[in-house]
């Protein structure tokens, strides 16, 4: 590889990729699991509201003033269908928050084999299927990331010494290819692989906006990229090399 600098993008954006599908995972992959097994085996019934606060730097703080933004918390008591006393917390929105008081009556789901932990009803549904479209997007990521993997292994895959790299043209040149035209020395033999299209002005032409609809024939693309045949003068900094058919 002549410009490892190529690999610093591509690598950017399926490690950009990885992480965000990582967080994602990390920070859902459990509710996905609550949720689902509420969804099974939960059980409904009505709980009374003991306390209620923000929770904030692992503590629950009472107070009746709060913003939208605050995760707001009810501490709920329920008889399990086996007659125990189960207690557990529950994330609410700040309007829930702010109509139900202590002592009050609230319908809640919980689990079976473990009361500790219980959900609102009505809201349970949209929260489920809400989790489950972020994990598909965590999902569809992580696929992205390898698709952009595979893409660079087979972009920066070095061609074997039978399969070179096939050329969409060719400068069909006698003798044994270019000398330069400055220097005199032979030029090294290769291609330049066209990205958005190679545009052309003469000397008295304003520059304009070069666009993949302006450029020279047979060096805009949109499937399958053009690689134009040419020689290059490394000491010179000078390239010759052919557009459009063959």
């Amino acid at each position: 590889m002549k410009n490892p600098k190529e690999l610093i993008l591509p690598l950017l954006v399926v490690v950009t990729l990885t992480v965000v599908a990582t967080w994602i995972l990390y920070n859902f992959l459990g509710k996905f699991i609550f949720y689902e097994k509420l969804h099974r085996g939960g059980v409904e019934t009505n709980a009374v509201l003991l306390d209620k606060g923000i929770f904030r730097n692992g503590r629950l703080f009472k107070t009746s003033v709060t913003s939208a933004s605050n995760d707001h918390r009810f501490v709920v008591a329920f008889a399990t269908e086996e007659g125990v006393t189960g207690k557990c917390t529950i994330s609410v929105s700040k309007r829930t928050y702010d109509v139900i008081s202590k002592r009050d009556e609230l319908l809640i789901s919980y689990l079976p084999e473990d009361p500790a932990q219980c959900t609102i009803p009505n809201s349970f549904e949209l929260n489920r299927y809400l989790v489950i479209t972020v994990l598909a997007v965590a999902v569809f990521l992580l696929l992205l990331a390898a698709g952009f993997v595979l893409y660079i292994y087979k972009s920066f895959k070095k061609p074997s010494s039978r399969h070179l790299v096939p050329l969409t043209n060719n400068l069909d040149l006698p003798g044994d290819g270019l000398t330069c035209p400055k220097c005199g020395s032979g030029m090294t033999e290769g291609y330049l692989p066209a990205v958005g299209g190679v545009s052309w002005r003469d000397r008295d032409d304003p520059v304009g906006i070069p666009t993949m609809l302006t450029g020279l024939p047979g060096t805009t693309f949109w499937l399958k990229r053009p690689k134009l045949h040419a020689y290059h003068c490394e000491s010179c900094h000078i390239i010759t090399f052919r557009y459009g058919s063959q």
